[in-house]
């Protein structure tokens, strides 16, 4: 299989692969899906950023169009290779190594697009959770942010539970404490009985969420914590956690990847079906998994990011053959979020 050029742009701030459950009820609620993948994708690779392209010493550094920047200056090449970071340093231009297509990049629309797109080709994938191989975009070993947990004052809380809709309850509630400033109330049906048993239950998710790229964990607001196999949820400013589901994730080495789904429901979806998206959407022609496609104004990005944050920060923990495929499949949803979303630090 021919690998095709993939650059790792400097790390860009973003805030996870995804589908294994699904938003919340109205006004977020989306469709779920238990998807099992028979695609066995192997051979990994450990891509590098580097130097792609150097100018004579000086001052100045000449760009792929012609421009010429002044020493110190960053910023995206132009020309035909207009898709690369690059920085002048001392007369040498330092660039990652990507391959632009300048074909892929989505044509300007004047008006909205037709909201419901028709794929032209298969998606590869039925849901992009269960993808094998691709269980490792966030592992154990990667650093969280999550700091402490905090018992507050218990008190009335509505929560939305998958086995019998909108309940009011007093949980065992808590605050959750993360390092770069963000605080979560988690609250945990008392039908866990104790607050130690609520406490120990709550540390098994928080650790994997605080690894979470920020601006997933931007507009959570609430967890909600019961017991239960249904499917975890995004949506409604909230992360809603089924407990032995959430073993089940364990097990299966896809909890962090999970979270990366469901909170792109609950920090991206209220920000990008929008025009350019669906341009972005139209000009692919095709859909990364068969969810996606079924559900593409509430699954679509949810299923995207996950692929996406992969390709740009984690190359090296998914095979060659998913990151050809997620170039191959959706090229422009990548240009998108590129454009779209805040560097990664």
């Amino acid at each position: 299989m021919k690998l095709k050029a993939i650059l790792l742009l400097p790390a860009f701030m973003l805030m996870l692969v995804a589908c294994g459950g699904d938003t919340q009820p109205p006004p977020d609620i989306d469709a779920t899906v238990e998807a099992t993948v028979e695609e066995q994708l192997t051979a990994t690779v450990t891509p590098t950023t580097e130097v792609v392209k150097e100018t004579p010493k000086g001052k100045n550094c000449t760009l792929s169009g012609g421009e010429v920047v002044e020493d110190g200056w960053s910023g995206k090449d132009t020309g035909s290779n207009f898709c690369n970071q690059c920085r002048c340093m001392q007369g040498g231009l330092a660039c990652t190594k990507m391959a632009c297509a300048p074909t892929m990049k989505p044509t300007p629309t004047t008006g909205r697009p037709t909201p419901t797109v028709l794929s032209t080709s298969t998606p590869p994938y039925k849901g992009t959770l269960f993808i094998r191989n691709s269980s490792e975009i966030i592992t154990e070993s990667d650093p969280t942010l999550f700091d402490t947990l905090t018992k507050i004052s218990d008190n009335p809380r509505k929560m939305f539970d998958r086995r019998n809709g909108w309940i009011t309850v007093t949980p065992f509630l808590f605050e959750a404490t993360f390092t770069d400033g963000q605080s979560i109330e988690v609250q945990v049906n008392p039908e866990f009985e104790s607050v130690q048993i609520a406490r120990e239950i709550a540390l098994i998710y928080l650790g994997p969420i605080g690894k979470l790229p920020a601006i997933l964990r931007q507009d959570v607001e609430t967890i909600w914590l019961h017991k239960g196999k249904e499917p975890f949820g995004g949506g409604n400013n909230n992360l809603l956690i089924h407990h032995e589901k959430g073993l089940e994730y364990i097990r299966g080495g896809i909890l962090e990847e999970a979270f990366l789904h469901e909170a792109s429901h609950t920090s991206l979806d209220p920000y990008h079906y929008n025009n350019n998206w669906e341009a972005a959407q139209k000009a692919d022609g095709n859909f990364i998994s068969t969810y996606a496609r079924d559900y593409p104004t509430s699954e679509d990005v949810a299923e995207s990011f996950p692929m996406y944050y992969a390709l740009r920060y984690k190359p090296s923990r998914i095979s060659n053959s998913l990151r050809d495929t997620i170039i191959d499949t959706i090229p422009n949803r990548v240009i998108y979020f590129d454009e779209n979303l805040p560097n990664e630090k």
